[in-house]
This record gives C-alpha cells, structure tokens and sequence, in this order.
C-alpha cells in the first residue's frame, strides 16, 4: 500500500450472487474473498477498506458501495445488461506507517557531459 495508487497491481476474482441476496450478506462474501485472494490472516474491519462498484458498459465511474441504497442501486443497474454484471473494487486502506508519508525519490545525478579539451584526447588518437 505505499505504492501511488497507479502504480499498485489489482488481483481479481469473481464470485456469483443472485440478485435477491441481502446487503449485509453481499459484504460478507466480498470481505471473504477479499482474505482468501489478499491471503490475510484476520479479515479486515470496516473501516480498514473502501467499496466501490461500477457497471460495465452503463456506469463508468466508479461510486462508493457502502450502505443498501447504494447496492440496490448497482443490483438495478446491473439487471439492466444484457448480461448482469457488476465489477466491485475492494481498496484496503494503508496501514498508519504507510500513510505517514512515502520516501523523497532518490534523485540521481548522471554524468554530464562536456566538451573534451586537447589534454582528455588520448595521444594514440591524434
């Protein structure tokens, strides 16, 4: 997680619900993937990640999916596709260390180059 968010690697995974299952049931399937796919010890508290959904080729950007109004609303959207589906993106929050604020970029100094003078030409070249 120190990583900038466009440089860090998604794992994916899927899993089928019907679409009558309840909120609290959907979360607890997610979380469960989410620590068999991230290989956690515990599974992560509430406020240790972030739920999003979007909808392929309906909703573009991605909203927060974090009560049962929002989740109805991603069920109806996803109804509306020839073929139900919904991708659900899972950010595990930083750990405080993580957060507290990444490293300055070592900058790195290259050689410069410059113009050669009489003395740096090797005499065999002359």
């Amino acid at each position: 997680m120190a990583k900038q968010p466009s440089k860090r690697q998604a794992v994916s995974g899927f899993f089928k619900l019907p679409n009558s299952t309840a909120f609290y049931c959907f979360e607890g399937k997610v979380v469960a993937k989410v620590v068999t796919i991230a290989k956690l010890v515990l599974p992560p508290d509430d406020d240790e990640y972030t739920l999003y959904f979007t909808v392929p080729r309906h909703m573009k950007d991605r909203i927060a999916l974090d009560d049962s109004e929002a989740y109805d609303h991603m069920i109806a959207k996803a109804l509306k596709c020839k073929d139900p589906t919904a991708n659900i993106i899972v950010e595990l929050k930083a750990e405080e260390a993580a957060v507290a604020g990444p490293s300055e970029p070592s900058k790195k100094k290259g050689k410069k180059s410059k113009i050669p003078s009489e003395n740096d030409i090797n005499p065999v070249n002359t």
